[in-house]
């Protein structure tokens, strides 16, 4: 009886000591990929202000481009006109 009362106070001593490890390794591993996680998300949200920015450049070219244009068949009109009205 003795040595069965022994082994099991020595075998619950290693149990609790085996889950307070496994605790620990856990939630280091959380704590971890936890922080993994956020260095990811801080990188993808730098590339996501990349990409608004890179869009918003496009659009502005675009709309120069657009502007350019109107500007241009504006004058060749006045040209016209003030060709037409020379004659």
């Amino acid at each position: 009886m003795a040595v069965e009362r022994s082994m099991k106070k020595h075998t619950d001593n290693v149990m609790w000591f085996l889950e307070g490890l496994s605790s620990r390794e856990i939630q280091s591993d959380l704590t971890r990929d936890q922080g993994e996680s956020e260095v990811k998300l801080k990188f993808f949200e730098k590339h996501v202000q990349d990409i608004h920015r890179s869009m918003q450049i496009l659009r502005d070219k675009q709309e120069l481009a657009d502007t350019q244009k109107e500007l241009a068949a504006t004058c060749a009109e006045r040209i016209v006109i003030v060709v037409f009205a020379a004659k």
